[in-house]
């Protein structure tokens, strides 16, 4: 829980903030300022775990626990409403991005050495053709 503005400023390099509904991805690290025992303070969050009836659950591996995304009186009216920031969208890459581009690395070093194999094949092919036509003219 962090209350100094430039602590918090710092934490939240390369973050941007979101408002709800929005997709969250399981996994991806969530940071909030909410209210918590009547004071706005500002928590470095966990990774998104699921959402549900104005709420998100966060877990950094062990139990998870919930933070409110909007805080409401007895008669249903909007108290607070939490902040919340997720990495920047051009600073995230996904494990299924990583993994696709390691498919596509994978592939292309493929198409490379079979390019080098047809290559030298071509080389040889002509080596035969010629040595044929050699035979045949004699």
């Amino acid at each position: 829980m962090l209350q100094d503005i430039n602590l918090i400023r710092k934490e939240l390099e390369g973050y941007e903030e979101i408002e709800f509904p929005y997709p969250l991805k399981p996994g991806i690290i969530v940071k909030y300022i909410t209210v918590k025992d009547d004071e706005e303070s500002f928590f470095t969050g966990g990774k998104f775990v699921k959402m549900g009836n104005e709420t998100i659950y966060l877990t950094n591996g062990g139990p998870t626990w919930k933070v409110p995304i909007k805080v409401r009186d007895d008669e249903c009216n909007i108290q607070y409403k939490s902040r919340f920031f997720i990495p920047s969208v051009e600073d995230v890459k996904s494990n299924e991005v990583i993994k696709f581009e390691k498919i596509i690395k994978a592939q292309q070093d493929i198409i490379e050495k079979m390019t080098e194999t047809i290559k030298n094949d071509k080389i040889q092919l002509g080596k035969y053709i010629s040595i044929i036509t050699k035979l045949k003219n004699n």
